[in-house]
């Protein structure tokens, strides 16, 4: 269905309408259930409905129940919005917004195959929605050109928990594929434990048939095909060698050798206009990078920096409520290594230390996740839901309020790294007491780091 155009027509056992939503047309159904274009006010969502006895079967209401649980938690520009659900409805629904535009499938199917430039702003928001699954602990297990909508923010990726009618991907209980096989994975074709590398494999399938416009692994016969993931190398050609050196380390059989989903972000950053960058993606037992085109220097890790003196400036206050949802929500992030680690040049002219003399180590600074680009304030069950930011002697103070969304009393120690024009500048940490589930507290979290004037960018780590 390309640019909202109209979907089916209501039948006579349709409803008319799911909890605060008029149900208006049908976007797509399938075994698992119907997908509706309906509204509410202003907002315009595809409402998720599960077909009438499906949800008796434990697996099937869990799976359901899961996808509600991984958008309530999960917000980013590029991945669908969660908006409102029924789990326990007859008949249960889930609402996420509705998203204008083709999907990747019948986009490459009418226009051909993306230019270098939309290939890259692909790569990007896919990698960036995979590396907020993957700080989450989730992988999709899905992912496929038709899970995934051209709108004008970029490519929005759907699809948590119930597949698409037309070529949707599973495992049955007796371990035989059914449907599409395309994009699945190694391990999902052996039945092996998946993780967030099975996600990037079919990222890497995925974005070979946006530079193609065929799968990497063929189609047709489902054998065929599952053998050529398993055995086979993948078809690229036509594909530049910069391009193609990246989607080789994705589509690596073995998971270990596959570059993160941060790292295939850090490198579609850096990608400039010429289709020419430094692939230095030293995973797994690799000990080379790929170079292509001229060599560029390693990202560098972000670090706390010493920064400029502090000016007097009012408190910032911001609440959760009026801030706009999308985003990376950086979850216990990891700073992404990218380029050779930096060693100390020593001229060879200057005095060298005698081996007996001892030496005294210099703390390493502390590691602050690589930029988000906007305040990621949940960590797993904990969420800053609102916060101020002041400071104490020229010393960084964020006084805020912690939800514990979890199922249990808990508490936790809270880090919050404080970003200014991109460079992470201060860190800032503190503690909450046993806070009922459901319940929430106040905290003051401080720094031994300056506070820095401008328009902050928070990145929330619980635990």
């Amino acid at each position: 269905m390309l640019n909202g155009t109209p979907a089916g027509q209501l039948t006579p056992v349709d409803p008319r309408r799911l909890g605060k939503w008029d149900v208006e047309a049908r976007i797509g159904s399938g075994g698992m259930g119907v997908v509706y274009k309906a509204t509410s006010g202003a907002d315009v969502a595809a409402v998720k409905v599960v077909r009438p006895g499906l949800l008796d079967d434990p697996q099937v209401a869990a799976r359901f129940e899961r996808e509600a649980q991984v958008l309530r938690s999960v917000q980013d520009e590029h991945i669908s919005r969660f908006l409102d659900a029924d789990i326990a409805g007859m008949p249960a629904w889930l609402a996420t917004e509705y998203i204008p535009g083709p999907n990747l499938r019948d986009a490459v199917s009418i226009w051909g195959p993306l230019t270098s430039a939309r290939w890259w702003e692909l790569a990007r928001g896919l990698a960036q929605a995979l590396a907020v699954l993957e700080i989450h602990g989730i992988a999709h297990r899905d992912i496929k050109p038709a899970n995934v909508i051209i709108a004008d923010r970029g490519p929005v990726l759907i699809d948590f928990g119930i597949a698409h009618p037309e070529d949707a991907t599973s495992l049955t209980a007796t371990g035989i594929v059914t449907g599409s096989p395309s994009w699945l994975s190694p391990e999902q074709v052996n039945l092996d434990e998946l993780t967030a590398a099975s996600d990037v494999f079919s990222l890497g399938s995925l974005l070979a048939f946006a530079a193609t416009g065929r799968p990497p692994f063929g189609q047709g016969a489902t054998v065929a095909v599952l053998m050529n993931i398993q055995r086979n190398e993948p078809d690229l050609e036509g594909i530049d060698p910069t391009r193609s050196a990246l989607l080789r380390r994705m589509l690596a059989k073995d998971p270990r050798q596959r570059p993160t989903a941060r790292e295939v972000l850090a490198i579609a950053r850096q990608a400039p206009d010429d289709n020419t960058v430094d692939l230095d993606l030293r995973s797994g037992d690799s000990t080379q990078p790929i170079r292509v085109g001229p060599p560029a220097a390693p990202a560098p890790t972000a670090r706390i920096a010493a920064p400029a003196a502090p000016r007097p400036q009012p408190p910032v206050t911001r609440n959760r409520s009026w801030l706009k949802p999308v985003g990376i929500l950086a979850a216990g992030v990891l700073a992404v290594a990218l380029g050779f680690a930096a060693f100390n040049a020593v001229d060879p002219g200057s005095p060298q230390p005698s081996q007996t003399t001892e030496q005294v180590a210099t703390p390493e600074p502390t590691q602050a996740p690589a930029f988000p680009g906007s305040d990621q304030l949940r960590s797993g069950d904990w969420l800053l839901s609102s916060y101020s930011i002041s400071q104490d002697g020229g010393k960084l103070v964020i006084n805020g309020t912690v939800q514990n969304s979890g199922s249990k009393p808990a508490s936790t120690d809270l880090t919050v790294y404080y970003y200014v024009n991109g460079e992470a500048v201060a860190v800032a940490t503190g503690s909450t007491g046993e806070v009922p589930a459901g319940g929430s507290t106040n905290v003051t979290l401080t720094s031994d780091d300056d506070w820095q004037p401008g328009n902050p960018v928070l990145v929330v780590q619980a635990g």
